[in-house]
């Protein structure tokens, strides 16, 4: 057993070499704060622009058609181009996000017709589609199992964090005062990213060892990096041995366990009501028709979904990501089985009243919204970079991202349609059901990474 001070310092140690490595993260996750602020754009202005005659003619059928341009564009990216950061390289794909992003800010501010916000939510859903396809494999190619594992969800917190900063500027500004706002995020981005490394996998893969050795050393803070280029190179070039088009998605089994354990994530989380819920949040609070209006517990559920999904990320690295995707899948199940079960009374039993119970379907949606954040709000993402080859990465990747387009799309349409034709009830119960069956199916589909390495993830798939 080594004696304390030793232990003592190899810690400290760890702590000052992954630094770089966590900053480049943050860095990296810097495309998703505008990510958030542009996915959530529709929620606090669709009902303005609809409503402003003076400066839009746009009706409101015309205006809830710009929430689908979005996850149909996101789509189409991410098939198009899912070998592009194998051509050009990470760094520069994720650079190329801040143009998009700018654009679709840049057209919102001068944007005063129905045609000219479309173009805009196009830009949006192309900068959306290269992020989700884009991020999750830098960040899972630039760190170490812990660090991934702990700092792995900045990419979801910024989301939420952007997703909080445009409905507070929604409360209090016009949508081109906000679109002038937020501008300057995609151009910061831009700016930093000159700062770090590409990923040394992409340059190990491209056969230039010696930028792949300089990446190595300024992402572990060290010079002594040639045992852990040696062993990259060997992890790549078993991976890259084996093949790597479209069809063997299917035909190699660790390719196959990939993408169903991937699909079964993205599918379980969105068809769960994860994104459906928090992007119609002031809506479905306006519904419960609580007596402190809409505005408020909106703010108040975004700031705390931003606090428990950073809390969590060490909770989850603690216990691992099958077992609190298994736990948040359960009870975030149960939870919104309660909410139906209150909405069916509400809406369907006359003569029972429930008024003096206003504030309890808002009490059970902020425990929903605990429950989710530890693991479905969070998971998904966090192993999307884990989970494929190298020589599959890309294209694993692009199919979960389109995976997610489609789920976000058709969900959406779901939650609209059994609103409108059945009750508020009917899509709270849907989500129930998704979410409870995916419980006892996840058991059997997601593969444990916690702690492990790229390559005994791979190893583990194999077996």
């Amino acid at each position: 057993m080594l004696p304390k001070k030793i232990c003592e310092d190899v810690k400290i140690f760890n702590k000052k070499h992954h630094f770089p490595q966590i900053l480049a993260i943050l860095i990296a996750a810097l495309c998703s704060l505008s990510d958030g602020i542009l996915m959530s754009w529709t929620s606090p202005f669709i009902l303005k622009i609809s409503e402003d005659k003076t400066n839009y003619d746009i009706t409101e059928n015309q205006a809830s058609m710009l929430t689908t341009i979005s996850p149909v564009c996101l789509m189409i990216t991410s098939l198009l181009f899912s070998n592009s950061c194998d051509f050009f390289g990470r760094k520069k794909i994720l650079m190329s996000i801040a143009l998009p992003q700018l654009l679709a800010l840049a057209l919102t501010a001068a944007s005063n017709s129905f045609w000219t916000l479309c173009l805009s939510r196009v830009c949006a859903g192309i900068a959306e589609g290269f992020v989700l396809t884009v991020l999750p494999m830098y960040i899972a190619e630039i760190s170490e199992p812990e660090v991934r594992g702990t700092w792995g969800n900045v990419a979801t917190i910024f989301v939420l964090l952007g997703s909080l900063l445009i409905n507070l500027a929604g409360s209090y500004c016009s949508v081109k005062t906000a679109a002038y706002i937020f501008m300057p995020v995609p151009v910061i981005f831009f700016a930093l990213m000159f700062l770090l490394p590409d990923s040394p996998y992409f340059y190990i893969k491209v056969s230039d060892q010696k930028k792949a050795r300089e990446s190595l050393c300024w992402l572990r803070g060290v010079e002594e990096v040639d045992h852990i280029l040696q062993q990259m190179n060997n992890e790549l070039d078993q991976q890259v041995a084996e093949a790597g088009s479209w069809c063997d998605l299917l035909r190699l089994p660790n390719n196959r366990k990939a993408l169903t354990a991937g699909l079964f994530l993205r599918f379980s989380q969105q068809f769960g009501g994860s994104t459906t819920i928090v992007v119609y949040v002031k809506y479905i609070f306006e519904k419960f028709e609580i007596d402190l209006g809409a505005e408020v517990p909106t703010l108040i559920f975004s700031c705390l979904s931003i606090v428990l999904v950073t809390v969590s990320a060490s909770i989850v690295e603690r216990v691992g990501r099958r077992k609190t995707y298994m736990f948040s899948l359960l009870t975030s199940g149960l939870v919104l089985l309660m909410i139906a079960a209150y909405l069916i009374v509400k809406e369907t039993v006359v003569s029972v009243d429930v008024s003096s119970l206003e504030w309890f379907p808002a009490a059970l949606l902020i425990l929903y919204l605990i429950c989710t954040s530890f693991g479905i709000s969070n998971v998904p993402t966090l192993m999307t970079g884990e989970i494929f080859s190298s020589s599959i990465k890309a294209k694993g990747i692009s199919v979960l991202a389109l995976s997610y387009g489609f789920s976000v799309f058709l969900t959406s349409i779901i939650f609209h349609f059994l609103n409108s034709e059945v009750g508020l009830f009917c899509p709270f119960l849907f989500f129930a059901i998704v979410n409870l069956v995916s419980f006892f199916l996840s058991s059997r589909i997601v593969p444990e990474t916690k702690g492990k390495t790229l390559e005994q993830i791979q190893d583990d798939l194999r077996s």
